[in-house]
């Protein structure tokens, strides 16, 4: 009868999705509480880049960081790769990192200059703006995405902020 429960020609039960889905929400439950905790210690602003940022703050073990991946929408080697600081920021999911700048619960102001700072390494690198599937993004446009996104996971959950700073 478990083996019914856990096991489906279509895929995995139900349960075992939500199982899932309820350990990557608290893996980044964890990160924006430890966070948190050293923020007080370490302001994020004191952090020269996004990528020296995530690199602190984000657990080593590989599945809890994937959890913390898959919790934002975002692809684990996507996110390796932002800590590793080896892709553009703003070449990446722009929902799934607008979910990491939620989690982490940092000023805009702050995260811009993060991910400005990791987004001008790569500036010499394209010409005319980020390739996209649809032709060239300015830079511009990049940051409204982002921001739109952000703003969209505020929408989505208004007090989520307020309810956050509980933690």
């Amino acid at each position: 009868m478990s083996e019914e429960l856990t096991t489906r020609a279509s895929g995995p039960a139900p349960i075992d999705s939500f199982r899932a889905a309820l350990r990557d929400g608290e893996a980044l439950h964890t990160f924006a509480r430890n966070a948190i905790q050293r923020f007080a210690n370490r302001p994020p602003q004191s952090f020269p880049q996004l990528s020296d940022l995530l690199d602190t703050l984000l657990p080593s073990e590989v599945t809890a960081s994937a959890s913390v991946a898959r919790a934002v929408g975002m692809d684990a080697k996507e996110l390796i790769a932002l800590r590793e600081g080896s892709i553009d920021p703003l070449r990446a999911s722009r929902t799934a990192l607008a979910a990491l700048w939620q989690a982490l619960r940092l000023e805009a102001g702050v995260f811009h200059a993060l991910v400005l700072a990791d987004h001008n390494r790569f500036a010499g690198q394209l010409v005319g703006g980020l390739a996209t599937r649809g032709g060239r993004e300015t830079d511009a446009e990049a940051w409204a995405s982002l921001e739109s996104a952000y703003q969209s996971l505020l929408l989505d959950a208004p007090d989520s902020m307020e309810e956050s700073n509980k933690l």
